[in-house]
């Protein structure tokens, strides 16, 4: 049985989720199996570099992404933390 704040992080991050260009982003980065650059995110999901990022940051925050720099670019990759697997989970099943 979940405890009450359980169920409030649950649906937190249900609402966080709730968001295409978010759950765009984590399908295709699921989807590659690798780190990939915000231009690359951009254009797989069919969104501007200035939304991409904007939505990336808030991914990272999150804990869910980590970036890096690759000289002039900066890349995304999911991070090791236990609610990436509740990602990739839900993202399994949409």
């Amino acid at each position: 049985m979940f405890i009450s704040s359980n169920i409030e992080q649950s649906a937190e991050l249900l609402k966080f989720l709730g968001d295409t260009t978010r759950l765009k982003i984590l399908n295709t980065l699921f989807s590659e199996g690798k780190e990939m650059c915000v231009n690359e995110i951009a254009d797989a999901v069919g969104a501007s570099q200035s939304a991409t990022s904007h939505q990336l940051a808030r991914l990272e925050a999150l804990n869910i992404l980590c970036c890096f720099r690759d000289g002039q670019k900066v890349c995304y990759e999911f991070t090791s933390a236990p609610i990436v697997e509740s990602v990739k989970n839900i993202l399994k099943i949409v």
